[in-house]
């Protein structure tokens, strides 16, 4: 449904988007149990294993959609590993980004993401809808948290749209992306 729309996005921006998951892929309240109940670096991992996204960038941060139950939950999962994309990788060894090349080199390429480092600091994001949880002055029922193991959430007046929420994500965290955005006629 909006797959569409962020691609044209995505382009538009040079967004370092490196796949998009599976199409029919439904976020179920299993699924996030699941993951929510696991330390960050985890739930990263195990989103990307089992592809529980709606997209993977280049720097393996992830966007994760649910629509469900009338109760839209966004996230972008930020990449907990410092290491270059795999574009970046083959080219510093002189190889064109080619499928070819995939197939060949990125084995080698997920041992070294499998030894990177681990950030210092991480800034997921998430967009959540809770109309059960709203009190008013506390919590309220749009709002974006940022950052981890903390009580922040900030209000929103309008529900976000998964587009909106990309395009808030992209000027915080891609700038390069959100310049050349702006740029375009």
């Amino acid at each position: 449904m909006y797959r569409n729309n962020l691609q044209q996005l995505f382009r538009a921006a040079h967004f370092p988007v490196d796949r998009y998951g599976p199409p029919h892929l439904k976020i179920t309240p299993e699924i996030i149990g699941d993951l929510r109940e696991l330390p960050y670096i985890q739930q990263w991992k195990i989103a990307l294993q089992n592809e529980w996204f709606h997209v993977k960038l280049e720097d393996h941060s992830l966007f994760i959609f649910n629509a469900a139950n009338n109760s839209p939950s966004y996230s972008f999962l930020h990449a907990p590993v410092v290491t270059e994309s795999f574009r970046t990788y083959l080219d510093r060894q002189g190889l064109e980004y080619s499928a070819r090349n995939k197939a060949t080199y990125f084995e080698e390429y997920a041992m070294l993401l499998e030894t990177a480092s681990f950030r210092q600091h991480l800034t997921p994001i998430r967009f959540d809808v809770d109309k059960t949880g709203y009190r008013a002055g506390v919590h309220p029922m749009a709002h974006i948290h940022i950052g981890l193991e903390n009580d922040i959430r900030l209000a929103v007046r309008r529900e976000m749209s998964p587009l909106s929420f990309v395009l808030f994500v992209m000027r915080q965290m891609y700038p390069d992306s959100w310049t050349r955005l702006l740029g375009r006629p």
